[in-house]
């Protein structure tokens, strides 16, 4: 009984959380080039500064509802320059 209550309360806080995505993404849109967006992520994952480094690609494509391909492509394009950033 215990177990399915629980399992109701967080079902419950998952869809609260999925709605507030949905929000989140119709408010915010990224107006720079993408490999702005992909070195900006990158920084962020290189310093920890964010959920450890994990899944920043994935939270900033969400919230600024922007494709970003292949990211691993862009970041060896970027290392390749010959003034990497």
């Amino acid at each position: 009984m215990a177990h399915d209550m629980l399992m109701k309360s967080l079902q419950t806080e998952i869809s609260k959380l999925s709605k507030q995505n949905k929000n989140i993404q119709s408010q915010y849109k990224w107006t720079d080039k993408k490999i702005d967006l992909v070195e900006l992520i990158y920084a962020i994952h290189t310093s920890n500064s964010i959920n450890r480094g994990n899944i920043i690609a994935e939270i900033f494509s969400e919230v600024f509802n922007e494709d970003l391909g292949n990211i691993y492509r862009t970041y060896a394009e970027i290392k390749n320059r010959k003034n990497p950033t």
